[in-house]
């Protein structure tokens, strides 16, 4: 769905579509592999010359596992209120930049969700994968103790065959 900047004004422009991502490209877009199901809720108005937002995104999302790099789905509700819809990054208001005169309602509810994702994802019951033949996994916590256990920076030297 495109809005056209123009169209927005003092009256609040209401928003409750469902919206299709088939055809989108989430090559780039990690851990977001796609979005199967998604319908959006809110409204856009005019404050002061300034677009302000505010939107609700029920969604099924597709993301990968960070441990294990296994899709899985999730369903999710996901709300952003009261976002500018900016011109260029003017250093002023916090929200999403736009620059042309349409707003993609598919772009911007992608950008939306992309930006609520943390940083690591993980399934439900997901476990960090164990070591194995060649190989080792440590934890941020494993990795912090043994950095702890080094008590000097030679002291490393002491397992080394010369």
């Amino acid at each position: 769905m495109t809005i056209f900047k123009s169209h927005i004004n003092g009256r609040p422009l209401l928003i409750d579509e469902d919206l299709d991502f088939s055809n989108f490209d989430f090559s780039s877009s990690y851990p977001l592999l796609g979005i199967k199901k998604a319908h959006v809720e809110g409204e856009f108005h005019k404050e002061k010359e300034k677009i302000i937002g505010s939107l609700t995104v029920n969604a099924t999302l597709i993301l990968e596992d960070s441990y294990d790099a296994t899709p899985f789905e999730k369903i999710s509700e996901i709300s952003e209120e009261e976002f500018e819809i900016m011109e260029n990054e003017d250093g002023e208001g916090e929200g999403f930049i736009i620059p042309e005169k349409f707003i993609v309602l598919e772009d911007l509810v992608e950008s939306i969700i992309r930006s609520s994702l943390p940083i690591k994802v993980l399934k439900p019951n997901s476990k960090l994968p164990s070591s194995g033949k060649g190989y080792q996994v440590l934890s941020e916590e494993d990795e912090t103790n043994k950095e702890e256990e080094h008590s000097s920076p030679f002291d490393i030297l002491k397992d080394l065959d010369l």
